[in-house]
């Protein structure tokens, strides 16, 4: 699997192509778990510790970089298991977890205490307010964050670093502003911007809004995209339903893709869910439905 990609704005004229192989050998089941199951989510610390997000127990598995299990927790997002968001803050690294059965958002500490819970748990937001099965979040560089409320809602939240709520916008279809399956938030920074991304899976677009919710373009020719990723040089990742991954540059521009075919095959993709990537570049890959796993892919300069 190759694509090219530019790692930078400084090196963007001279684009370096990138080559991702499939690691076979990356991360052993915990004692007792036969399969993966479905893998909803995947995020990466800034010491290159992998918590894989798997819905059943244990839900939460971490690993080094290079596959041994470091620890299991997370028991109590089993069922529910969905978005997942780590954020560097002042105070440490945090976890951010969507849980989409019992409407609400969790943040943890890395080793799973739980800080605060957004939401009452086991209770449904009712014309359009949160939360009714919530599907991921994104925090902004202020501590303002964003949650798709997807499964139940159309709608996408906006709350100040006090929790409160802010605005709400969306609604049912697929006009601009409206949404069908609104599965995940990106807000992106990258070169000065301030535009929050929104993955519309089911009408197969990525729309992109102000900070204060106005529609300003959308993306298409996604195969029903549900989730992103950016590295630190801005190339953007799309982890698609439908069997793929694009790979987008710093301009917004589609510069390669991983899989495409679809297949349960190791190393090819199925139903990617959720990206994220290490310090060296190297691919997490979680899926869900028959797909059901998590798979790495370590990149490499040709």
């Amino acid at each position: 699997m190759s694509v090219t990609a530019a790692p930078g704005d400084q090196t963007r004229q001279t684009a370096r192509p990138y080559t991702y192989t499939y690691d076979a050998s990356w991360a052993k089941l915990p004692d007792g778990v036969e399969q993966w199951g479905v893998v909803p989510a995947v995020v990466v610390d800034s010491q290159d510790r992998v918590y894989v997000h798997r819905r059943a127990v244990p839900s939460v598995c971490v690993y080094a970089r290079t596959g041994e299990l470091v620890a299991t927790w997370g028991d109590q997002f089993a069922a529910g298991a969905h978005g997942l968001h780590l954020r560097q803050e002042a105070g440490g690294e945090y976890l951010y977890f969507t849980d989409v059965r019992r409407h609400c958002i969790v943040k943890c500490d890395l080793e799973g205490q739980e800080i605060w819970t957004l939401g009452t748990p086991g209770q449904v937001g009712t014309n359009g307010e949160p939360f009714n099965r919530p599907t991921d979040i994104d925090v902004t560089p202020e501590g303002d964050f964003y949650v798709s409320d997807g499964y139940g809602n159309a709608r996408v939240h906006h709350y100040d670093p006090d929790r409160k709520l802010i605005r709400s916008w969306g609604e049912p279809g697929s006009g601009p502003g409206q949404f069908n399956l609104v599965h995940d938030v990106w807000f992106d920074t990258r070169g000065g911007r301030r535009r929050l991304w929104v993955c519309d899976r089911t009408n197969r677009r990525i729309q992109i809004f102000s900070p204060e919710g106005e529609f300003v373009e959308e993306k298409t020719g996604f195969r029903r995209p549900n989730g992103i990723w950016v590295d630190p040089h801005g190339m953007a990742y799309v982890a698609e339903l439908d069997a793929r991954v694009t790979i987008l540059d710093p301009d917004d521009r589609v510069v390669g893709y991983i899989g495409g075919e679809p297949s349960r095959d190791p190393g090819q993709l199925l139903k990617p869910h959720a990206i994220w990537g290490d310090s060296r570049g190297d691919l997490y890959v979680s899926e869900v439905e028959d797909g059901a796993r998590i798979q790495k892919f370590v990149r490499s300069t040709a």
